[in-house]
Parts: structure tokens; C-alpha cells; sequence
């Protein structure tokens, strides 16, 4: 397993949970576990060792609570894509064209967050021989008969890391592990952070995961379903309930990466050059309409959007945009005002642009008119909020959109990321 495990944002707090790799040497033998126990450490070792590199559609609904007032809030909805390749996760916005290698901290908004549940946990726990299990007899589970073991793993046997910008600790965990009675195979996972230094200003930490077998390419595998997780610091607590879905083999030629196109030899056997990328030129304008339909009720901060290039977009007397292109994107926050005549703002993060079979990442910042002083509201209708650098911010009025046609967003294309 990765050291290098994605770290976890949990409120204003910066935490990240760590399971370094685990040794060879260090799988336990057969003869080291009790004999339904070792059944079960087979089935999940065959399940990861058959597991083909997949992703699924990952929907995060984030909430917290004031422990001194125990009022609770809805904190806000995330959707990512998650691929397990190889024993790395790895993350991206639904839509984008290809997984990179950032840490979930620089892609998902701030707040209650926790990786590890695709397969890292379960090979601590049932692989690397750290964890010290106590069978507790049957037990029935959402009508289910299933075996229920307990186990532990001793904060000096323990690869689990939190850091937090108050510094960093290792942490031992425990907990119980569900197998249904009759397959074995696992239902149900607990980790419980325990032995937690004093200096982290963490009280507790918990995760349940639920699993069930999904069909991926020609296989059906033990993959979550759901899972729970609830940090709680120092009057504070987030509670996050993440549900999975969409599951599906991952094939890294699926990733359409905008780097630089090798160069290739010349002679007759050379195979054609791909397309180039497309170039957007900063300080071009592109007026365009929203095609992506916003319901308030199911959006979510990760939601793909696209947009129509209405006109075609000059630099001088050069189209560097036709009619017709499209903008890709995602939804990268969503805002409410609380009040009865609610004003939701959307803001939108401009990721890709293509035309004509090319490609290419679109850099960009909305360039809004002047109001009008007077007179009916327009298209542009707008909340006391304004939109982050490098995006857009549309506006809905009641859960509808102030215009009530494509709504309207013209783009001021910026110095792509990578030349900053």
C-alpha cells in the first residue's frame, strides 16, 4: 500500500490518515489464525488480488454539529470520480478526461473528508498481520445471520498516521468486522481511532463501511456501498455519509491527458500525429450558453456542466473558438442566502474546451455587465456573492434560474495553470 495515502479535510482542520505500506513479510500464515478467521483472510486476499482497476461515482453528503448547542446543519453535497488502480486511489470531477495524481485535498472543497475505504483498510486489518482478533459469536445484521469478530490494532503495531497542522501522531485503531454466515463474505467494517495524542486536538474518530459484491467488467467483486464516518474535535463534529455508485472497469486508455504530443520519427511506417491540442490565447472572449440543466435538489459540488460557444471567438482576426464549441466543466460550490425567498448561487469551474475532434484545458474567469439601475431583473441576477477567480457564478431565484432560456455566461479566457 501507498504512503503517500490522500489526506482528509475535516472542518477547518487538515487531517490526513495515513496507512503506510504494508511488508511481504509481514502476511500472516494460515496457521496464525483461528480457522473460519483464516476463510475469511482468503476471500478478502483473492477479492484484491482479482479486484481489476476500477472507478466509481462517489456522492458525499457532508453535515455537522455544535456539540455545545447539538444544533446540526447540512454542510454541503460533493460528487467525485474514485479509481482504484493497482493499490493507489485516485480522484477526479465527474466529466474530467482523465485521473490525476493530486491529493484529494487540492480537488474537493473544505470540510469533513476520508479516503482508504476502497481497499487499504482491509489489508492492514486482515493482510499484514498487525491486528489482534477476538471471535464474538453470531449475530444478526439487517436480517442477515453473520459472524462477528472484534480486533485491534496497538498504536506501536499501527501504520495509521493523522496529521493535523498542529503536528502529526500515529493513532492505534480497533473495531468489529460482520461476515455473513454463510458465503463469509464481508458485510460490514468498524475502525475506531484509539490512543489518540493529546497534541492533535482530535477527541474521536469513527468509520463504518458497508460492502456488498458488485459486478465490475466480467467479475463480481466485495467492493463499499456506503460508508459513515464522524470526527470530532474540540466542540465541533462532522458526520459524512458517502454512497458509491456507477462502478466500472478502468482502463488507464480512457484517459485523454493534455500534455504535449510526443514527436514521432519521420518515414514512411510513422503513424499520423494526433490532433493538436486546442490553445486558448489568454484575454480572448467567448460568449456563451449554458446547456446543464441545475436542479437544486440533487446538485452537488463535482457536477459536470457544459456550455454552447454562441459566436465565434476572435484574437484579432484569428478564431480561435468557432460557433458551436464546447466548454466543460464542474460545479465547484453552491451558496445559499438561508432566507425564505431563498438566492442560490452555482459557481462554475471551467475545466476543458473542444471543437472540430480536438481538445484542450480552458482557463477562464466570467466577465459580467453593468445592471441596469433600474427596471427588470436580468439574466445576470446576482446575490451578494461573487465568483471565485477562474469561474462563473449563475444565480436561481425559488430553485429557478433567473433566466428562463439557456442562461447566459461570457468567458474571459486566462493563462492556462500550468504556464503560471
Amino acid at each position: 500500500m501507498p504512503a503517500d495515502r490522500a489526506p482528509i479535510d475535516i472542518m477547518m482542520w487538515l487531517i490526513w490518515l495515513v496507512l503506510c505500506p504494508l511488508a511481504a513479510a509481514q502476511t500472516p500464515e494460515s496457521g496464525d489464525l483461528p480457522p473460519l478467521l483464516n476463510r475469511i483472510a482468503s476471500i478478502v486476499r483473492d477479492n484484491i488480488d482479482r479486484l481489476p482497476n476500477y472507478t466509481c461515482t462517489m456522492t458525499v453528503d457532508r453535515s455537522e454539529r455544535i456539540l455545545k448547542t447539538g444544533k446540526s446543519q447540512m454542510a454541503d453535497r460533493v460528487r467525485l470520480e474514485v479509481a482504484m488502480v493497482g493499490d493507489r486511489e485516485l480522484y477526479a470531477w465527474p466529466g474530467s478526461r482523465s485521473f490525476t495524481n493530486r491529493p484529494v485535498q487540492e480537488i474537493a472543497p473544505a470540510g469533513t473528508f476520508s479516503t482508504g475505504e476502497f481497499g487499504i483498510f482491509l489489508s492492514a486489518i486482515f493482510l499484514s498481520g498487525t491486528a489482534q482478533f477476538e471471535y464474538d459469536g453470531m449475530a444478526e445484521l439487517d436480517g442477515r445471520k453473520v459472524h462477528r469478530f472484534v480486533y485491534k490494532v496497538p498504536k506501536e503495531r499501527s501504520k495509521y498516521t493523522v496529521i493535523v497542522p498542529q503536528g502529526k501522531g500515529v493513532v492505534g485503531y480497533e473495531g468489529s468486522v460482520w461476515c455473513d454466515a454463510q458465503s463469509l463474505d464481508l458485510v460490514r467494517l468498524e475502525v475506531v481511532m484509539r490512543e489518540i495524542p493529546e497534541n492533535l486536538r482530535v477527541s474521536g474518530g469513527r468509520l463504518t463501511i458497508d460492502y456488498s459484491r458488485v459486478r465490475v467488467g466480467r467479475g463480481e467483486f466485495l467492493l463499499p456501498q456506503s460508508v459513515d464516518s464522524i470526527f470530532t474535535f474540540v466542540g465541533l463534529e462532522g458526520h459524512n455519509h458517502s454512497s458509491f455508485s456507477g462502478c466500472r472497469e478502468y482502463g488507464a486508455e480512457s484517459a485523454i491527458s493534455f500534455g504535449e504530443i510526443p514527436a514521432t520519427e519521420g518515414g514512411a511506417s510513422a503513424k499520423p500525429s494526433p490532433p493538436s491540442p486546442v490553445a486558448i490565447p489568454a484575454g480572448v472572449m467567448l460568449e456563451s450558453r449554458l446547456e446543464t440543466e441545475l436542479v437544486p435538489a440533487r446538485l452537488a459540488t463535482g457536477d459536470p456542466f457544459e456550455a454552447t460557444v454562441i459566436k465565434p471567438a476572435h484574437q484579432k482576426s484569428v478564431v480561435v473558438a468557432p460557433k458551436g464549441a464546447r466548454i466543460h466543466g464542474h460545479v465547484s460550490g453552491v451558496l445559499t442566502s438561508g432566507k425564505a425567498n431563498t438566492c442560490l448561487g452555482v459557481m462554475l469551474h471551467p475545466d476543458w474546451i473542444e471543437f472540430e475532434g480536438r481538445q484542450g484545458p480552458f482557463d477562464a474567469e466570467q466577465v459580467l455587465p453593468p445592471e441596469p439601475p433600474h427596471g427588470p431583473r436580468t439574466p445576470y441576477t446576482r446575490c451578494e456573492w461573487q465568483a471565485e477567480s477562474g469561474s462563473a457564478m449563475v444565480f436561481m431565484e425559488g430553485g429557478r434560474f433567473a433566466s428562463s432560456s439557456g442562461y447566459p455566461i461570457v468567458w474571459r479566457s486566462l493563462k492556462p495553470a500550468t504556464e503560471k
